[in-house]
């Protein structure tokens, strides 16, 4: 969620009008979106809370999607040649992986936490 809020408020910040035309009409279209996926969840399923869930989910990742496509687009349309490449490399997704020792770190921690449960289940 964090993510999508940075980047739709660098889209409100930047976008021309036909940047928020098409931002308007994408929006729409997620709303409509979440509406039917959320009905089609609650009465297919019949799970209600969990079929929120999952369209809110769902919506939520094509607003960042949109956002992160015109933040790339933005930044690359003015980059320095250059710079062009440092620019690419900083916007790709893989660019927002922690690094390694943090990924580490986590790795560990949730190795710990496993062997708490395992030891407690034991007793």
């Amino acid at each position: 969620m964090a993510y999508n809020g940075v980047l739709e408020a660098f889209l409100a910040s930047v976008c021309t009008p036909a940047d928020l035309r098409a931002q308007s009409r994408m929006m729409a279209a997620a709303s409509a979106a979440l509406i039917a996926t959320a009905l089609a969840g609650a009465r297919v399923f019949g799970a209600s809370d969990a079929a929120l869930v999952w369209a809110n989910t769902a919506n939520m990742a094509v607003r960042a999607l949109h956002a992160w496509r015109f933040a790339r687009r933005f930044c690359k349309a003015r980059a320095v040649p250059q710079r062009q490449r440092e620019t690419e490399s900083a916007l790709r997704l893989a660019a927002l992986r922690p690094p390694l020792g943090v990924r580490y770190v986590l790795e560990q921690r949730r190795l710990l936490r496993t062997i708490a449960v395992v030891r407690r289940s034991r007793k």
